[in-house]
């Protein structure tokens, strides 16, 4: 049986924006083309809780939006800042499963089938998710859990915002059949006026028709959203993300004054960079080290190489270098970050040792080695050194 996460950053556009402007929390934002006092063309791309309360939407008018909510904070959108974010939370996810498969800038689906032994039952690894989240991002997400996509994906929309629900197995049909046909996946406004029509309301409903009269009148579809209201779903989680970078992340449980503890979590995520870098068959000519200080104010630098690199020291090195320049000495760390980027396939077999290196050189590639695999089968944050291991 598996177990799949479908994990939703909450009304992530609105979100960002009150987060970045602190004095705006609490009020109506709305994420969008410029209202013009009612008059402006376009439409609503977000909108937080308090302007939901107000009846605006996403894809609303937004000049309607102004007459409902004429109050509200009215900005336009940072995609650019909202794609930053989206990767960073995509990167905490990488932790947890190696089976991450986005759908959208601010939601994915997790199967941590093969994370249970190791990270604990589902309902613990979705709390470290949603708090690991919070730390790094300042953002909640809801989180649904269930053996399938369809399960999980309502799950999470129960209890928004910061909701967390659990369908276990054995409640999947309960779970689902006292809810709108309208919930089940490919059943738009038109075919549920015509479900109604029929009799059918609930997705019970649609299960105990049979599959044949739901195929005579619906073609191939209707025997699709049969099985669904069945509790049949063996869509698996499928990444699908083009790589073009590679980075880790940590937030500290304090913010860091300790330049030494800020080199110690750096040599952990250089090793698990390097181990992604070699899983993927990747070397990277850039290394980016990204520090957040206190109220998230993010500052990163960059190096490039003439060699492409896939070593986990070479990595410390550069981020050691990069870390030196920021000159944290006197300000708390928050989050530090090492990414890989200019990513270009592996073609060519690894270097030669010289002859002074030859045994630390074969004993670290062993030792590499056996991480990598325990990473590929357990997720990232599986195993690490222990001397990047923080106290």
């Amino acid at each position: 049986m598996r177990t799949i996460l479908h994990v939703d950053v909450d009304a992530f556009y609105a979100s960002v924006e009150q987060r970045d402007h602190p004095e705006w929390k609490g009020r109506p934002v709305i994420v969008g083309a410029d209202p013009q006092e009612g008059r402006g063309r376009g439409v609503v791309a977000a909108c937080s809780y308090e302007a939901r309360r107000c009846g605006l939407r996403s894809a609303m008018p937004i000049g309607q939006a102004w007459r409902l909510c004429p109050g509200g904070v009215y900005v336009r959108p940072r995609m650019r800042v909202y794609a930053g974010v989206s990767d960073e939370i995509m990167r905490i996810l990488d932790d947890f499963s190696p089976l991450v498969e986005p759908i959208s800038i601010d939601e994915a689906f997790l199967d941590i089938s093969n994370s249970l032994k190791l990270l604990g039952v589902p309902l613990r690894i979705a709390a470290d998710i949603k708090r690991r989240i919070l730390q790094t991002t300042g953002l909640t997400v809801s989180v649904g859990i269930a053996p399938n996509k369809l399960a999980a994906k309502i799950a999470s929309e129960i209890h928004k915002p910061d909701g967390l629900v659990e369908v276990p197995p054995q409640s999947l049909l309960s779970f689902l059949h006292p809810l709108p046909a309208a919930k089940l996946w490919g059943v738009g406004p038109r075919m549920e006026r015509e479900l109604n029509a029929l009799g059918i309301r609930t997705i019970g409903d649609v299960s105990r028709r049979s599959m044949k009269e739901l195929q005579s009148r619906f073609g191939k579809h209707g025997g699709l959203i049969w099985q669904l209201a069945c509790g049949v779903d063996d869509r698996p989680v499928t990444p699908q993300r083009a790589t073009k970078s590679i980075g880790k992340e940590h937030t500290f449980e304090k913010d860091v004054l300790d330049p030494g503890k800020v080199k110690k979590c750096l040599l952990g995520l250089a090793d698990e960079v390097a181990g992604s870098l070699r899983k993927d068959g990747f070397r990277a000519k850039t290394v980016a080290l990204k520090l957040r200080w206190a109220g998230f104010e993010t500052h990163t630098r960059q190096m490039s190489v003439r060699e492409p690199l896939q070593s986990g020291r070479q990595l410390y090195e550069i981020g050691c270098r990069l870390l030196e320049s920021f000159k944290i000495v006197g300000r708390p760390v928050r989050l530090v970050g090492l990414t890989a980027a200019g990513l270009s396939p592996q073609t060519e077999p690894s270097r030669q040792l010289e002859l002074f290196e030859q045994m630390s050189g074969r004993n670290d590639e062993r030792l590499q080695s056996t991480m990598d695999t325990i990473r590929k089968r357990f997720g990232a944050r599986s195993i690490g050194r222990a001397s990047s291991i923080l106290p």
